[in-house]
């Protein structure tokens, strides 16, 4: 990042204690709703678990301002880990889902709402262009992402993030 913007850490909350997959961002004891090879989003089960997700924090030093515009990221998940995934931020204290898109198109990944992430095919594999669209104007706070995954197949299921870019600008007030 540039001068003026600190972007913490990635922190995993709520899951398992270490990463279970080399040179990944990824975790596991993700909660549960799908079986083995499911593919049909209207048969998963599970919920979002407000206290299990993944989380980074943006700050502007003192004196600038930031717009934040979007973010991009791929994911990935083992082959029994969460088929859905959403983000949400501490501008609305995480109350709701951020509003997502999938750009490119790719047939591995679907919304089957405006703002939940669906892996429609049981494979792995990093899929790319999760996109989420915000319009944060004129913070000189912090602002705080979480991504939350559920409907893993079993508790030993990984789901990872990784090249998560943060659209907008910042600078002097």
């Amino acid at each position: 990042l540039e001068p003026g913007l600190t972007l913490s850490s990635f922190t995993a909350t709520g899951v398992s204690p270490n990463p279970v997959e080399d040179g990944k961002f990824a975790f596991s004891q993700w909660d549960g709703g799908s079986v083995q090879g499911d593919t049909a989003f209207d048969q998963l089960t599970g919920q979002l678990n407000t206290s299990k997700y993944y989380q980074f924090t943006l700050t502007p030093e003192v004196a600038d301002a930031m717009t934040v515009t979007g973010l991009t990221f791929g994911a990935d998940r083992s082959v029994s880990g969460p088929r859905t995934f959403a983000v949400r931020s501490s501008a609305d204290n995480y109350s709701t889902n951020l509003s997502a898109s999938i750009l490119p198109a790719n047939a591995a990944l679907s919304l089957p709402g405006s703002n939940v992430f669906f892996f429609t095919q049981d494979t792995t594999g990093g899929v790319g262009g999760c996109t989420i669209t915000v319009n944060y104007s004129h913070l000189t706070g912090p602002v705080t992402f979480r991504i939350y995954a559920w409907n893993a197949e079993d508790a030993g299921g990984s789901f990872a993030v990784d090249t998560v870019m943060v659209h907008g600008q910042f600078g002097l007030i």
